[in-house]
């Protein structure tokens, strides 16, 4: 239902109008899964155009409205002095646009709404609290149609997952197909640089055209152009630059001495998550303690890595007294504190904890593993994402599905194994995500054999390098 001063109005618009037509064809993506038209129109040109219904000329979108980070208006005004906006959607989608709206002035409370495209932007009828938010703000910002203005890429995901898989990608295919940075659009604003510094991710760009705003509060609050690139597939031009960059990182100490040593004696190494927020088992030191012990005693050259929660960079200064004061790296190291008191003194040097190094250095030493073992997230991002490696996804509920996900959004990836949902009891979320449900395992040997049997092939002939 509308809100009491809102007046909304839906009209439909006919799937082969002209106007359907042109936003179908504007989001379409460059390459397959990477770079929507409409994204490369505005770094290219500075704006796109495309036919409404309601003037015979071709309205220019020039500018922008940013609500949240999910609710990027894209508009331009009529010859009529009416404005249509247009509501792109979500970041895993790769900001597609989604909805319509056309308002009289910007003053008005009475707008016309058609949905686009379906998206969980849009979960059912007129996204009534968006429409608010962007009448409000409308309200107080004054725009100059007459004047141009010069357009921002706006990158930079608080979650280093979704600024590897739903935004690098388009900014590095925008670079690497056109050479050089066209002139329309040479400012980057870096909202987080969760991986890595900017300009080691992407040299092409000159230094100066990256400007840090942080969690700027006036994201397109003002009369700007503010844009987003997107994409739904981590593709190989993005792994490149992902591999390129961690592999030429200054490393911390104890990762080089690390990867030094697994490199030297030619170590077979399996890496293992450990989670403790959400999204795991409620037995976890149980399951852990077992695994550890069966890999130990099934294979003698094996050395394994312990990986928790990872430091972003740049997120905690100075990262040497932060980080070892972060509750998640607290966690980790309490966590394998008490697993050392578990394993024979003769075996404790084949087990290490690496939580609370950087993401930049965890996803380096990644690439020396022969096999992982990880709930859905972190570390088979850091692995399974980055490099071609193999492992096993320890999830209850939707296994399958992950591991199919993969074939389809991350480009040259090994799809993982699968364990047998037997093997637990979910609890009840607490929240609208399924995923982030506690289990218990509720036959930890059947499902540590389950593992090793999976894992047996890789390690056997293992000794794989970054």
């Amino acid at each position: 239902m509308a809100a009491p001063d809102l007046k909304l109005s839906q009209f439909q618009i006919d799937d082969a109008d002209p106007f359907s037509r042109d936003i179908r064809e504007l989001n379409e993506f460059v390459s397959p899964g990477v770079l929507r038209r409409y994204q490369l129109a505005i770094w290219n040109e500075g704006l796109f155009e495309l036919q409404t219904p309601f003037q015979a000329a071709p309205l220019a979108i020039t500018r922008s409205i940013g609500a949240k980070r999910n609710e990027l208006w894209l508009g331009g005004q009529l010859q009529d002095g009416k404005e249509v906006w247009l509501l792109t959607g979500l970041v895993h989608e790769g900001f597609p646009i989604v909805a319509a709206v056309v308002i009289e002035a910007p003053e008005s409370s009475s707008f016309d709404y058609v949905a686009l495209k379906k998206s969980p932007a849009i979960k059912s009828g007129p996204p009534t609290e968006k429409l608010v938010r962007f009448r409000d703000l409308r309200q107080t910002i004054s725009i100059d149609w007459s004047r141009s203005v010069e357009p921002e890429l706006a990158i930079g995901h608080t979650n280093f997952a979704h600024f590897c898989w739903n935004e690098l990608p388009a900014l590095a295919n925008i670079l690497e197909d056109s050479g050089n940075p066209s002139p329309a659009c040479h400012k980057v604003r870096v909202e987080h640089s969760t991986l890595a510094p900017m300009p080691e991710i992407f040299p092409e760009l000159n230094s100066q055209q990256f400007f840090f705003v942080g969690e700027s509060a006036n994201f397109g609050r003002d009369d700007s152009l503010i844009f987003r690139a997107g994409s739904s597939v981590l593709d190989k031009r993005a792994k490149r630059r992902i591999q390129r960059v961690v592999r030429s990182a200054d490393l911390a100490p104890e990762v080089k001495e690390l990867g030094q040593r697994i490199e030297r004696d030619a170590l077979t190494t399996v890496w293992i998550t450990l989670r403790f927020k959400n999204r795991t088992s409620t037995n976890q030191f149980e399951f852990i303690v077992h695994l550890v012990k069966a890999l130990l005693n099934g294979f003698d050259d094996l050395l394994i890595v312990l990986n928790g929660f990872s430091i972003p960079e740049g997120a905690l200064q100075p990262p040497s007294e932060a980080t070892a004061e972060h509750p998640q790296v607290l966690n980790c190291r309490a966590f394998y504190s008490d697993l050392m008191e578990r394993i024979p003194d003769n075996a404790k040097h084949r087990v290490v904890d690496l939580s609370g190094v950087s993401v930049k250095d965890a996803i380096y030493l990644a690439g020396f593993s022969s096999f992982y073992i990880a709930h859905p997230g972190t570390i088979q991002h850091k692995v399974g994402w980055f490099w071609e490696k193999s492992g096993v996804l320890v999830e209850p509920q939707r296994g399958e599905r992950i591991a199919n996900w993969y074939a389809k959004n991350v480009e040259d990836s090994i799809k993982p194994y699968c364990v047998d949902p037997k093997f637990f009891d979910v609890h009840p979320s607490g929240d609208d995500l399924d995923r982030n449900a506690f289990y218990e395992i509720i036959d930890v040997d059947g499902l540590v054999q389950q593992i090793l049997s999976l894992a047996e092939p890789h390690l056997l002939d293992g000794r794989s390098k970054a």
